[in-house]
């Protein structure tokens, strides 16, 4: 469960803020193992508008291109132990690093139609306690929506492809060969624009799965919803 908070300084720069709040448990035949739980790791990103343009003209198309920069920061705890033995990184609730991100943001919109495209990537730091670092990742998301304006209610379907790519993660200064890797899925999904509220849901189906090694978990498919309420009401729907 992610608790998320954006501020607007004007029109091309935004704060974002993230604080995860986790549960991982391990099942093996019907019976738990352990339950991982608490804070995680939170982020804060800028982002500007590099590119924004506004025209009111229906024969005319809008863009907009955002670059953002920001950091990880370590607060969830990465030591969890099982019967007197550390369990593995990727279940721990946080990462004990300092990790950098990057962003790209672009949206074409032509009257009711548009094309959005977001690309994030994480630069990960070693972990000396540990001894572990995790692969640099870059998400990429295409996505081609439609907007719908019904009595003070906005919809917004749309439909794209989202991709996983993640380096390998060193351990003891070695690459660990059942880490990393690529999943392309497929996602379809909507967002519903309510007075201050903002609703979602999204759904991703695993088209293509290149994950590496024998030992990684089968992703198949994932379900995401959101909700959001705008203190300042005053959206810019270009």
């Amino acid at each position: 469960m992610d608790v998320r908070g954006v501020y607007n300084f004007n029109d091309r720069i935004r704060l974002i803020g993230s604080l995860p709040v986790l549960r991982n448990e391990r099942v093996i035949n019907n019976a738990s193992q352990f339950v991982v739980s608490g804070l995680g790791d939170p982020f804060v990103l800028g982002k500007y508008n590099l590119v924004r343009t506004n025209f009111t003209e229906e024969e005319k198309s809008n863009h907009r291109v955002t670059l953002g920069g920001g950091i990880k920061i370590r607060l969830g705890e990465y030591d969890f132990t099982n019967n007197g033995t550390t369990v593995q990184h990727d279940i721990q609730a946080g990462t004990g690093t300092f990790d950098f991100l990057f962003s790209l943001d672009y949206i074409l919109k032509y009257k009711k139609t548009g094309l959005m495209f977001t690309s994030n990537y994480k630069m990960n730091t070693y972990n000396q306690k540990a001894d572990y670092m995790f692969g640099n990742t870059l998400n990429s998301t295409l996505n081609l929506f439609y907007t719908i304006k019904r009595k003070g209610v906005i919809l917004l379907p749309y439909i794209g492809t989202y991709v996983e790519q993640g380096n390998k993660d060193i351990e003891e200064r070695n690459y660990e060969d059942n880490t990393g890797g690529s999943l392309l899925f497929g996602a379809t999904g909507i967002q519903v624009f309510v007075k201050s509220f903002q609703l979602e849901a999204l759904y991703q189906h695993t088209l293509i799965n290149k994950l590496n090694g024998s030992l990684q978990l089968d992703t198949r498919n994932r379900f995401q919803f959101g909700i959001s309420y705008l203190i300042n009401n005053k959206r810019n729907e270009s």
